[in-house]
């Protein structure tokens, strides 16, 4: 997994830090860098935060429901969660999705988080990677 950091008195303007993407980590795994792929006949990816520490005021991810056109974002679509230290986020990772910056961060705020992705493969065991 991989640790985000941001220490916000580095930043001049925390609204839009990120901007909506999908997760794509799982089209660049091998079946031969993963073996049980050969022998899957599907898999679902996965993606999860664990927020470690975060801003005085909060922080959380923002999701979209899946559109038709990946470029069509409306604010009716949105679906907010609100993090909590020590409790882990699970996503597909496959709707639109960024940090939600409509928390207000004090000067010396830390938003530290560990992140992953994983597949679930053929309904039943999962493998986490990074």
């Amino acid at each position: 997994p991989g640790i985000h950091i941001f220490i916000f008195a580095r930043y001049s303007n925390t609204k839009n830090m990120t901007d909506f993407h999908k997760d794509r980590q799982h089209c660049l795994i091998e079946p031969m860098t993963l073996p049980v792929l050969q022998n899957a006949e599907f898999y679902e990816p996965l993606s999860f935060t664990l927020p470690l520490q975060l801003p005085s005021k909060g922080g959380g991810l923002i999701l979209h429901r899946q559109s038709k056109r990946y470029n069509q974002i409306s604010k009716k679509d949105e679906y907010r969660i609100a993090y909590e230290s020590g409790r882990i986020v699970i996503h597909d990772g496959q709707n639109p999705h960024r940090i939600d910056d409509s928390y207000n961060v004090e000067q010396d705020d830390c938003r530290l988080t560990l992140q992953g992705h994983g597949l679930i493969v053929d309904n039943k065991s999962f493998y986490y990677y990074w």
